[in-house]
């Protein structure tokens, strides 16, 4: 069966969520370890690989989450069971879509973890406009049986014709819903109230003495990168 494996000179566990996966790059002569073809940002070949241990979820207890900034940008640290990091780059889907989720995670429980990705159509529902196919990323929640959803967004109301938000999210202006490009600067507010939320929750959980440890460039790849 395979196990976590820690980096040398660490005692913790390092993951990050790659291609749908929980993904832990070892040593290429660990048992059960695949080998991934490294792409670039456009998804074309690299010619380069990866030996890494994939998990498809981890159910486990957290005990911490804070950020980190790194050469390559700022990070948001899952700690599970004060062992094993699962790191995500906050300028990420996947940071979007968890940091909605956890406050409303009991973290005196177990959750369990499982990240996806797919092809989706990318189309406004409001202005009907058609953009590029794009693939999605997020993570479902589980705990106690049920799945966590979302704590800010309420959806898009059809009958209103208008999105609906909650707990002071931002809202985008008529502007941004209707032109992609002035949508990026919605992204970025929102990712800013998302990361002051979540500082606001780290405090609620139980802090403990824990390392920090850099990625080496050579543990990053261009597919790792949130941009």
């Amino acid at each position: 069966m395979a196990t976590l494996e820690t980096f040398s000179g660490s005692n913790k566990k390092y993951l990050n969520i790659t291609q749908g996966a929980f993904r832990q790059k070892v040593a290429e002569w660990t048992e059960w370890a695949t080998i991934r073809e490294l792409k670039d940002k456009d998804w074309n070949p690299t010619w380069e690989t990866r030996t890494e241990m994939v998990y498809n979820k981890l159910t486990w207890k957290i005990t911490d989450i804070s950020f980190y900034d790194w050469s390559f940008g700022k990070v948001l640290n899952i700690w599970i069971d004060d062992e094993i990091v699962v790191s995500i780059p906050v300028n990420n889907d996947v940071f979007i879509d968890i940091a909605k989720k956890l406050p409303k995670v009991d973290f005196d429980k177990e959750i369990t973890l499982i990240p996806w990705e797919m092809e989706v159509a990318n189309n406004n529902p409001k202005t009907k406009k058609q953009f590029p196919t794009k693939k999605k990323r997020w993570v479902v929640v589980n705990q106690n049986w049920e799945k966590i959803i979302w704590d800010y967004y309420g959806g898009y109301d059809a009958d209103a014709k208008k999105f609906t938000y909650k707990n002071w999210m931002p809202k985008p202006t008529k502007e941004e819903q209707e032109d992609s490009d002035l949508m990026k600067s919605y992204f970025i507010r929102s990712n800013k109230f998302l990361q002051k939320e979540i500082e606001k929750l780290a405090e609620k959980v139980k802090p403990f003495v824990k390392e920090t440890k850099e990625p080496e460039n050579d543990d990053i790849s261009v597919d790792d990168l949130p941009f």
